[in-house]
């Protein structure tokens, strides 16, 4: 018995490689199209943290705090156009890269 006490034998080793979290995306754009449709659009992250970005994720929330809720996810497109809209209704929006790490 050692000095820590009884341990099990030891896992075998492995080697396991680190990413960082991509950057934001960015030039995130809103354009109204009608009363009921806005357009978004945005930019690729400027680092994508070592991983392949698989797609986006785009969330919208009442208040611009809490409340979020997944409009789409893991589309590979740039652009989403959310319609059927309440016409002087605020929403707040904000989009996500997403990569193989994202769960």
């Amino acid at each position: 018995m050692g000095p820590g006490g009884f341990h099990s034998s030891w896992s075998e080793s492995g080697s396991f490689r680190t990413f960082n979290i991509p950057d934001a995306t960015t030039r995130l754009k809103a354009q109204a199209s009608g009363e009921n449709t806005i357009n978004l659009s945005w930019s690729a992250p400027t680092d994508n943290g070592g991983v392949e970005i698989n797609g986006y994720r785009i969330d919208v929330s009442p208040n611009g705090r809490s409340d979020w809720e997944i409009r789409r996810e893991f589309s590979s497109s740039t652009t989403y156009s959310d319609k059927f809209l309440s016409p002087e209704v605020t929403r707040y929006y904000r989009v996500s890269a997403v990569s193989d790490w994202y769960w």
